[in-house]
């Protein structure tokens, strides 16, 4: 994303923890379908630099079909606490076998049991949710003294953004925009009316 741009996200997300935030790295996350249907849903994101946003999902959710489908999308990261707001729009990609695995080994313990839990069954219907809790108890049992295996329905996207806005929400004077563009020769800035 260059220099510039990720010092700007550095900073921001780094005043939002600092005042109190905990969900500084969730964004929402809107795809469409290759004739235009719009979804949005908010993903944590597992990292954010100068590469671009990186996520992880199932396999077999609605958000990997859109995206390799239709690889355009759209993230808004809203910083509440101090009345910011990101936006990326570029390009999603898969990451490799190779790099999901990677991952994998970095996520918690506890988030690789919760991920089987569900993974099998994202966005398909259930009989109860009840059914979910006794399934993420058996795993608890089931890996109680080993090392949970990587899971196939695991998989990470990047999200590589052309354009990113940057917005401040100000009181006491007017709010400012400025939008980033990414362009043969790097990225271009342009100061926006809000």
């Amino acid at each position: 994303m260059g220099l510039e741009i990720s010092s700007i996200m550095d900073h921001w997300l780094h005043t939002e923890t600092q005042l109190g935030s905990t969900q500084a790295m969730t964004g929402v996350l809107s795809t469409a379908t290759v004739n235009g249907v719009p979804h949005s849903r908010v993903v944590a994101l597992r990292e954010l630099d100068e590469k671009g946003a990186l996520f992880f999902t199932q396999r077999i959710s609605r958000k990997v079909e859109e995206v390799l489908k239709n690889p355009i999308a759209s993230m808004t990261i809203w910083l509440p606490l101090s009345k910011r707001e990101v936006v990326l729009e570029g390009f999603v990609e898969p990451l490799s076998l190779t790099e999901n695995q990677h991952y994998w080994e970095l996520y918690p313990r506890e988030s690789q049991l919760r991920f089987w839990a569900y993974a099998e069954t994202s966005g398909q219907p259930i009989s109860e949710p009840g059914i979910l809790d006794q399934k993420l108890k058996l795993l608890r049992d089931q890996y109680s003294e080993q090392t949970i295996p990587f899971s196939p329905e695991y998989c990470g996207f990047r999200l590589t953004p052309t354009r990113i806005y940057f917005y401040r929400y100000l009181t006491d004077r007017l709010s400012e925009v400025i939008e980033y563009l990414k362009g043969p020769q790097g990225w271009k800035k342009h100061y926006l009316s809000p």
